[in-house]
């Protein structure tokens, strides 16, 4: 098995991240200039380095980690956050999209992604209507109730 890499960034004093902030963002392409030649960054590379550079004139730190394309049913239960019963519960119910090879499942880093991202925001809705069919149950803030969040 190969071993996947992972690396954390903190930021540095010296660094002029909203200098390269600003450079990244110009529009069209950015080039990468070396003493052996110059190279177009591809699309997805850029932004990773505009979010990288946010993240670092901030003040806060970036890991950087590696991760396959195609998952384990444990792996994906890892990334989720969930049991692998729970996982495999997904996988039968149609929730994620998973391929078959053998007797061994896989599933696309993507589609676990996306499912997480699904869920994220079915699960804001529905506090949202919570918090809004409970309104009416709630006391007069005038009564010494205050809204903290």
């Amino acid at each position: 098995m190969t071993e996947l890499k992972e690396s954390t960034l903190f930021p540095k004093e010296s660094a002029r991240y909203e200098e390269l902030s600003k450079l990244l963002e110009a529009r069209g392409p950015v080039s990468l200039s070396s003493e052996s030649g110059t190279l177009e960054l591809p699309e997805e590379l850029h932004d990773v380095l505009v979010q990288a550079v946010e993240i670092l004139d901030r003040g806060e730190a970036v890991a950087v980690l590696q991760r396959k394309i195609l998952l384990t049913t444990q792996e994906a239960a890892d990334v989720l956050g969930v049991s692998r019963p729970t996982l495999i519960k997904y996988l039968e119910q149609g929730k994620i999209s998973y391929e078959q090879r053998g007797r061994h499942r896989r599933i696309a880093l993507r589609d676990v992604l996306d499912f997480q991202s699904r869920t994220r925001v079915q699960r804001r809705d529905i506090l949202d209507r919570l918090e809004v069919e409970s309104e009416e149950f709630r006391p007069d803030r005038d009564e010494g109730f205050y809204r903290t969040r």
